[in-house]
């Protein structure tokens, strides 16, 4: 059974939603125990506004800490302070009472927190950090990386997102042999900087890795045509282009409201469309993809939006639990450990090259 140990102080909501969210994954029957981490006077006034089965003692610890790593704080400052709940979330993974950590706080903080105290994995260049993209139709999804952890990434880089954004998508949503595309501003391999025609040769020459060649962005979107499991990117571009869908996808939605309240007409017609608005508002509740999971740590860390809502902090909790269940840092360990062992075979081949050439000189 997975424990998740939930940083509680962090966030801008206060401890009032990650509690309200491990009480709804508790409620829902997940099969996991909660270590609650942050300050022990405030997590037990929030437990007791309320009862019922997911405030069973069995189900709930808590890890008492006396500090908090503020949103707007510098990392190397974060990084220094002992006692902060998101530190002491991290520590419990790494003592191995908690198979995976979730908070909502600082992103540069956890990052720094996290290398620090879990280390990266052998083989591995850099963490990354990696999210679902909601789609039209939910079974293509994407798996995006990096989202912002690396804004300037060599081609070597990209190779091990590639190699980690495959192990989460199999690990997570089960895909065999999952599909990935290379974010560029064109399909064709002339395309793009010279790194990423870089990382084109080296996923194309990995066996190991189901490269199907450069993608523009509205593959993140795809369906059944041009559809890949994984979208590997810079952190800058990644981050730039999350930022845009949530900007478009906000205008969408205040465009649609306005427009049904502009007359009784269309307030009629609303109305009558209902059904449909609902159906379509739980297909695309950005909500139940929250959680982006730090890759190349030798743990599980994920984090939530700042601003997540009792569900979206839920969703969070459960993309910790599957990735826990799935003991996703051994997969990645797997999925290096094959890398560099073909890295190995090519650069012996290559060495041994000149020297066979010379002999037959000879």
């Amino acid at each position: 059974m997975p424990v998740v140990a939930l940083d509680v102080m962090s966030g801008d909501a206060g401890l009032s939603v990650p509690i309200a969210a491990a009480r709804r994954i508790l409620a829902q029957g997940a099969e996991c125990q909660i270590i609650l981490v942050g300050d022990e006077a405030a997590i037990r006034k929030e437990l007791a506004k309320s009862s019922g089965n997911a405030n069973d003692g069995d189900k709930w610890q808590i890890e008492h800490t006396n500090q908090v790593v503020a949103m707007d704080e510098l990392p190397t400052r974060a990084v220094r302070k002992r006692d902060t709940s998101m530190r002491r979330a991290l520590e419990l993974v790494v003592e191995g009472r908690a198979d995976a950590a979730v908070s909502a706080g600082n992103t540069g903080a956890l990052m720094g927190l996290g290398v620090l105290l879990l280390r990266v994995i052998e083989g591995i260049s850099r963490p990354a950090i990696a999210a679902f993209i909601p789609n039209r139709t939910p079974e293509y999804s994407c798996c995006m990386l990096d989202l912002g952890a690396n804004v300037n990434c060599s081609a070597e880089m990209l190779r091990d997102f590639a190699l980690m954004g495959s192990a989460l998508s199999q690990a997570v949503k089960q895909k065999n042999n999952p599909t990935v595309g290379l974010l560029n501003i064109g399909e064709e391999a002339h395309k793009g900087s010279e790194t990423l025609k870089q990382v084109a040769d080296l996923l194309q020459a990995d066996e190991h890795i189901n490269f199907v060649g450069n993608v523009e962005g509205h593959a993140i979107y795809g369906n059944a045509d041009n559809h890949v499991d994984v979208v590997v990117c810079d952190g800058f571009s990644g981050n730039v282009a999350l930022k845009v869908s949530e900007g478009v996808a906000a205008m969408i939605r205040k465009m649609i409201h306005d427009a049904l309240r502009a007359n009784w007409f269309f307030k009629l017609c609303s109305v009558l469309a209902l059904p449909i608005f609902i159906r379509l508002r739980k297909n695309f509740d950005h909500r139940q993809y929250n959680g982006a999971t730090f890759l190349g740590l030798r743990g599980v860390v994920v984090k939530s939006h700042g601003n997540a809502d009792e569900v979206a902090f839920a969703a969070a909790i459960q993309c910790a639990i599957a990735a826990a269940q799935q003991k996703l840092p051994q997969i990645i360990e797997r999925y290096a450990a094959v890398a560099a062992a073909a890295d190995s075979t090519v650069t012996a081949t290559n060495e041994e090259a000149p020297a066979t050439l010379s002999a037959q000189q000879a």
